[in-house]
């Protein structure tokens, strides 16, 4: 619980042999780790894990978007008023990471799943949304 348990989680997720999927509001997580960009992108690339995610196109998600070859990542934008992510969701490996955020401190969390089967599933409904966000692409 708390921001050190938030923390815990995206280490593990630097621990991933497999691509991150990824469901995340680029802005709310620049708010409470202003450094994100630095040390844990920094990291993840230094690692050379690869990220696909789907974010609100919003103006943090469409800078984040800009600066996805040199971050190891491709962005896919969704409409922010019908998809504003309040937490994020990380699918590697066999687990299945959430971070939830909330303005009261003490509400924040985060969560690590191990199973094959809920990774499983969780990339199937990722690889649904990724199409979906592509077509959205193609249509603008």
């Amino acid at each position: 619980a708390g921001w050190d348990g938030v923390l815990r989680v995206y280490q593990d997720t630097l621990t991933a042999g497999s691509e991150l999927l990824n469901f995340a509001n680029s802005a709310l997580v620049r708010r409470f780790w202003a450094k994100y960009d630095e040390e844990y992108v920094a990291e993840r690339v230094r690692r050379g894990i690869r990220l696909r995610g789907i974010a609100p196109d919003d103006e943090t998600g469409r800078c984040v978007h800009g600066d996805d070859k040199a971050a190891l990542r491709e962005i896919r934008l969704v409409p922010a008023k019908d998809f504003d992510f309040n937490n994020e969701i990380n699918i590697y490996d066999n687990k299945v990471a959430i971070t939830s955020f909330a303005d009261d401190p003490q509400h924040l969390f985060g969560v690590i799943i191990e199973s094959k089967e809920v990774a499983g599933t969780q990339r199937q409904i990722f690889e649904m949304a990724w199409r979906y966000a592509g077509l959205l692409k193609r249509k603008q």
